[in-house]
């Protein structure tokens, strides 16, 4: 039965990747999104290399696409695409726009009510930030709380007995804003452990220089509900020069374990109490903090762009990659590594009898039908076969094996020739010897 082999070689040739371009188009967000131009053909000269800045106020929408130049001059292009910085800097400064044509309207309303509205109690609703409790004797600690999204300030008192002084502060109140001979409105939302009440004043921090007097509206609070407190407040003329001043509650319960719950405090002008709203200053400042983390975002969100489009250049490339087979021994066995294998009627890789078959960690050649294989073991390169039919070599066969049997034309042997335990070696003398192999010993020379 003749021998079947067959091999072929496959040879794809590979253009590399010389340069990548990226070009920009910027047009009105109303038109239509630009096509992707043909591979192939120059970029129209509408599309630019220059990535230009978002000016404010924009409502265009920049597009960019990239084009890849092969080494053989060949131009493909990716799809098109929206700039994402663009866009997140569009859509900050439309946020900042709007938060500031906000702030403009809401001034414009309070100057035109000339009562209530501005408040100047800066840091408000920020958690602990700006509160604290100092007392005669004792200690406190303080805790942020979020209530329908509202960052609360708690304070509580620890175990040691009351005596002597004890004043909750605020520390940010915009001293300069202060008027002299101008009346005031304080609000604030209070919950504590005890029913009681609390009055706020104005002064340094050692109790001196008061910036005015103050009446209470309502400074009375119930255990464990929230209650609107509100004060009327006349500053001096003149205001005390010291700008160290701060907001004073007092006149309420000490006692160990009692706790307070401090949110929405608002000081504004006039006479009349307005909703909470936070100091414009700190407005603007959320708005440079937003506008900083879009920035940051957008450039991040390019960057992340970026690596996804060479990621999906990459992938394109994937039919110009050489294919390759190779057949390794180590001290393990033989390792057959290929990228493309030639099958016969489509057979699998891992159940391929037609001509190969692998078997546990063994490579055996040969076709499934036909008793004459090859078995490349870890230890050993076997030659199987049990029909004794002779066959015709190819005329430029030099050895063959038909069943057990091993035919050469020629050959030589240079250390020793075994025939079952008959052995014959030469000699340094040009003649040869002959013994018997016995237990690993050659005996009979």
């Amino acid at each position: 039965m003749a021998i079947k082999a067959k091999a072929e070689i496959t040879i794809s040739r590979i253009s590399d990747i010389e340069k990548v371009n990226r070009y920009y188009l910027l047009q009105s967000s109303t038109l239509v999104a630009p096509i992707k131009p043909t591979d192939g053909a120059a970029i129209g000269s509408n599309w630019s290399k220059a990535e230009p800045s978002y000016v404010s106020g924009s409502t265009s929408t920049l597009y960019f696409v990239d084009q890849t130049v092969f080494s053989n001059g060949v131009l493909k292009y990716s799809e098109v695409s929206k700039s994402s910085s663009y866009e997140a800097a569009k859509e900050a400064w439309n946020k900042a726009n709007s938060a500031q044509n906000s702030a403009t309207s809401a001034n414009n309303k309070i100057d035109g009510l000339k009562v209530g509205g501005r408040n100047i109690a800066e840091k408000t609703n920020q958690g602990v930030t700006g509160w604290w409790w100092t007392m005669q004797t004792g200690g406190y600690s303080k805790t942020e709380i979020v209530e329908n999204g509202v960052r609360t300030c708690k304070l509580t008192r620890n175990d040691v007995a009351q005596s002597g002084w004890s004043v909750i502060l605020y520390d940010n109140i915009g001293r300069a804003k202060w008027k002299p001979n101008t009346v005031y409105t304080i609000t604030v939302y209070v919950k504590g452990s005890v029913s009681t009440q609390i009055n706020p004043y104005f002064r340094e921090l050692n109790g001196t220089n008061s910036l005015g007097a103050v009446t209470a509206v309502k400074n009375k609070i119930v255990a464990n509900e929230w209650q609107k407190l509100e004060w009327r407040f006349k500053t001096a003329n003149p205001l005390p020069s010291s700008a160290n001043q701060n907001t004073y509650f007092l006149d309420m319960d000490s006692k160990v374990g009692v706790w307070y719950q401090f949110k929405d405090l608002k000081i504004e002008e006039g006479n009349i109490a307005t909703d909470w709203t936070p100091a414009p200053e700190d407005i603007e400042t959320r708005v440079t903090a937003a506008e900083t983390n879009i920035t940051n975002n957008a450039t991040e969100i390019s960057l992340k762009a970026s690596q996804t489009e060479v990621a999906n250049i990459t992938a394109s490339l994937d039919a110009y990659i050489d294919k390759s087979t190779s057949m390794i021994q180590n001290i393990n066995g033989w390792q057959f590594n290929w990228d493309t294998l030639i099958r016969t009627a489509e057979a699998d890789v891992a159940n391929h009898t037609d001509y190969i078959t692998l078997k546990n960690g063994d490579i055996i050649l040969g076709e499934s039908s036909s008793e004459l294989k090859v078995k490349i073991a870890n230890d050993s390169i076997q030659f199987k076969g049990t029909g004794m039919d002779e066959v015709e070599p190819d005329p430029d066969a030099t050895a063959w094996i038909t069943g057990q049997k091993f035919n050469i034309n020629e050959g030589e042997i240079h250390n020793s020739l075994r025939i079952g335990k008959l052995q014959i070696m030469p000699r340094a003398n040009g003649n040869f010897a002959i013994c018997i192999v016995e237990e690993g010993s050659c005996h009979g020379e």
